[in-house]
């Protein structure tokens, strides 16, 4: 285990409009407010999204399972915000349900609120935290210290 100790920053109450993109929004905002690290709740309902559902098998680095849905579907996610070079970058896990069929997973495309999305975005302040590229893994991960 690896960890480091930070302190809560401000917190924003962000509403996403139907039709706006949740990744587009929330890097914008990371953006205009210098937000460099902090944690997103959201809720509400998008109309499409591309999602990794899984690694095809445990290998590393990891090859993903892709899952879609373009038929509304309500949404719980939770995420982060970081820093790539000069960008920010969103990681959002969301659980998308219609009716009796759920997919979780990694939303990468599309992610358009329907009707609206409710989030909550915590900036928070590590001193010794970072992102980098693992090749190993073949993801980004948390670098502490």
């Amino acid at each position: 285990m690896k960890y480091s100790t930070g302190k809560m920053e401000r917190v924003f109450a962000i509403t996403i409009e139907h039709g706006e993109s949740a990744v587009e929004q929330l890097a914008e905002l990371a953006r205009k407010e210098n937000i460099r690290n902090g944690y997103i709740f959201i809720l509400g309902a998008l109309g499409s999204g591309r999602v990794v559902t899984g690694p095809q098998d445990m290998s590393l680095p990891t090859a993903p399972m892709w899952g879609d849905f373009a038929d509304g579907r309500e949404v719980v996610a939770f995420g982060s915000v970081s820093w790539k070079d000069d960008a920010p970058k969103t990681h959002l896990h969301v659980v998308a349900g219609r009716g009796g069929d759920t997919l979780v997973g990694c939303l990468r495309e599309g992610g358009k609120a329907h009707i609206l999305l409710e989030a909550v975005l915590f900036e928070t302040r590590f001193d010794d935290l970072s992102r980098e590229f693992d090749e190993n893994v073949g993801a980004w991960m948390p670098k502490h210290g």
